[in-house]
C-alpha cells in the first residue's frame, strides 16, 4: 500500500510540470511550523517543502537528543491576488535519545492551508489539519541487552503558521 502511494504522489508530482515557455519559480526559505526549511516549487500548482529540526537538552548527567525531518507536498488550489490556497500530504520521521532508551517515530499529515504574499520578497501561511504517529523504540535491559517497548500509535489535529523568504535562487523547468 505504501509503494502505490508514493507511486500516485510521484506520478501527479510529474504530471503538474510546468511548459519550458513559462516562468521560472523561486526557492523560498520557511520559517515556523515543522522548522526551518525550504519551499521548492515543482510548477505553478504543485510544491515540495522540506524541513528539519534538532535540540539537545540536558539536566543534571541526562541528556537529551531530538532530530526530525520531513517533506511536504503543496497542491494549490485557488488564487486570488495575493492569496493562494494549498491542500497536501506530510510525511515526516524524528528520533529521540535520552540515556539509554531511543525512540523513533513515522508520521503523515493531510493538512488545508493558505499563503499571503505581503510584498515580492515575504509572506506568510498558516495550515491546519490532522496527523497519525507511530513510534517504537528501544531500552537498554538489565543484562545490558536491548529491549523493544510497545509501540504506540497517535492521531490529533495540527496547525501552524510560518514565513517565507522568497530568494533570488531560480528552479527552471
Amino acid at each position: 500500500m505504501r509503494a502505490s502511494w508514493i507511486s500516485c504522489l510521484l506520478a501527479s508530482l510529474l504530471a503538474s510540470t510546468r511548459l519550458a515557455a513559462q516562468d521560472t519559480n523561486h526557492v523560498a526559505l520557511v520559517i515556523g511550523l515543522h522548522g526551518p526549511g525550504v519551499l521548492v516549487p515543482i510548477s505553478s500548482t504543485t510544491a515540495l517543502r522540506l524541513d528539519g529540526t534538532f535540540s539537545e537538552s540536558s539536566t543534571g548527567s541526562s541528556q537529551v537528543w531530538n532530530e526530525s525531518v520531513g517533506i511536504s507536498a503543496l497542491f494549490y488550489l485557488r488564487s486570488s491576488d495575493a492569496l493562494r490556497s494549498f491542500v497536501g500530504p506530510r510525511v515526516s520521521f524524528s528520533n529521540s535519545s535520552s540515556g539509554s532508551a531511543h525512540a523513533h517515530t513515522w508520521s503523515g499529515q493531510l493538512f488545508f492551508g493558505a499563503e499571503y504574499a505581503l510584498g515580492r520578497r515575504f509572506g506568510v501561511f498558516g495550515e491546519t489539519g490532522l496527523s497519525y504517529g507511530r513510534t517504537s523504540g528501544t531500552r537498554l535491559g538489565p543484562a545490558g541487552e536491548a529491549v523493544p517497548f510497545v509501540s504506540s500509535t497517535s492521531w490529533s489535529t495540527v496547525s501552524g503558521v510560518g514565513l517565507l523568504y522568497v530568494s533570488d535562487w531560480p528552479v527552471s523547468q
